[in-house]
């Protein structure tokens, strides 16, 4: 399975890059550990960051102007580390799924930029990141047929699976996963994003039974993480 980026974001966001893993798991309860390093975050978060502020923070305002950028309101169409990051500020606290979401709701909240998992079985060959087409819709997680038109997507063969606001239903996590596809999506300028890669493989690791088998980045081109 290839990753293939849109020539567009050339245009769209030059300072695209994104983190890559593809790890075996095993999908189960998040265990304490993980829940007391996310309570801790989801605390920091509480004390710390105003709502009022959170569409100020660098992460979220490079890609609240993307979305404009491609033809999307983004405060009708949150990114999803924004609206997980209002969600806390909002007193509502974090909804736990299993230990992979968590993984995925943790490091999307330290990084501010959205993080995307999915069953690496039902993606049909190829992923394209790219910009959705008009008239494009899906089933969303618990949300029903959500219109993703000009949002950025992950796309196989079999269409729109995953996008920076909403996912699909067809790939989501669930008990019966075993491999995920992890993307960590950021549009603005920074050194960090191996760093955060590197975090999530080990919490992959360490609560999931993680086996990394690929570890990339794209930044202008993919390069691998040893």
């Amino acid at each position: 399975m290839q990753i293939i980026i849109d020539a567009g974001w050339k245009e769209w966001a030059p300072n695209l890059q994104i983190g890559s893993i593809v790890a075996e798991v095993t999908v189960g309860d998040s265990g304490d550990e993980l829940n007391a390093k996310l309570d801790q975050l989801v605390a920091k978060i509480e004390a710390g960051l105003p709502v009022a502020s959170i569409a100020k923070e660098a992460a979220i305002a490079a890609m609240r102007k993307t979305y404009r950028t491609v033809g999307k309101d983004p405060t009708k169409y949150r990114v999803s580390s924004e609206a997980l990051l209002r969600r806390i500020g909002r007193g509502l606290g974090l909804y736990r799924v299993n230990n992979v979401v968590e993984i995925n709701n943790y490091v999307s909240m330290k990084s501010r930029c959205p993080v995307c998992a999915y069953d690496s079985s039902k993606i049909r060959g190829d992923v394209r990141f790219t910009v959705a087409p008009e008239g494009t819709v899906y089933e969303g997680i618990g949300r029903g047929e959500l219109n993703i038109e000009f949002l950025p997507v992950f796309m196989d063969e079999a269409g729109a699976f995953g996008s920076l606001t909403s996912d699909s239903a067809r790939t989501c996590i669930s008990q019966e996963t075993r491999t995920v596809l992890f993307n960590l999506v950021s549009v603005h300028p920074h050194d960090e994003l191996e760093s955060w890669i590197r975090e999530a493989a080990e919490l992959l690791e360490l609560h999931a039974q993680g086996k990394m088998k690929e570890m990339r980045i794209w930044n202008g081109v993919w390069s691998s993480i040893k």
